[in-house]
């Protein structure tokens, strides 16, 4: 495609979505990630449907890393979610309870991730776009003892002539960088 087509495309898309039923997931979550311990195995979450219909979600536990820079997740049973599959009603609301099936590690802490997927009712009448959402949230086990993130910070300038900054953890604990 020509690059001067591509405003003429996105036109026509948004009209064609305008023109066409779109059907889109309604769930959130609260609170967005878990930090669980010895001393605090099990945490709640809730799910809420602010949509007009019941809508189906599914839940995946998963041990989460990070290699290169990518996101590496592995289905795991080393934490559970429960219930694994749930049915919220319109403007309902349910509780997931999420517990540690393991001991924490003695020395780092442990990375999960939950992946909350919602499941399209099998609606024959559907015509036209349907958007079912993806929830990955982070789920953290904080070893006993002190815990603390030990950044190293790096910056490198690239062929393009802009500055690259990286940061690598060594720590036994996870950073959420706000600002810079």
């Amino acid at each position: 495609m020509k690059f001067h087509l591509v405003p003429q495309a996105l036109c026509g898309l948004a009209l064609f979505l305008m023109h066409t039923a779109a059907h889109a997931g309604a769930f959130s979550v609260n609170p967005v990630r878990l930090t669980l311990s010895a001393q605090e195995p099990v945490a709640a979450l809730t799910l809420r449907n602010a949509g007009a219909e019941p809508t189906l979600v599914q839940i995946e536990t998963t041990r989460w890393s990070q290699e290169e820079g990518h996101d590496v997740t592995v289905t795991s049973n080393e934490i559970l979610a429960t219930p694994p599959i749930v049915t919220i009603p319109a403007g309902g609301s349910q509780i997931i309870r999420v517990g540690l099936r393991r001991p924490p590690d003695a020395k780092s802490e442990l990375t999960y991730r939950l992946i909350l997927r919602e499941v399209p009712p099998p609606d024959a009448d559907v015509r036209g776009l349907r958007i079912t959402l993806h929830v990955s949230m982070p789920v953290f086990v904080r070893p006993p003892g002190t815990v603390a993130p030990v950044l190293a910070w790096r910056a490198k300038l690239t062929r393009e002539g802009r500055i690259q900054l990286e940061a690598r953890n060594s720590g036994n604990a996870h950073v959420q960088l706000g600002k810079l």
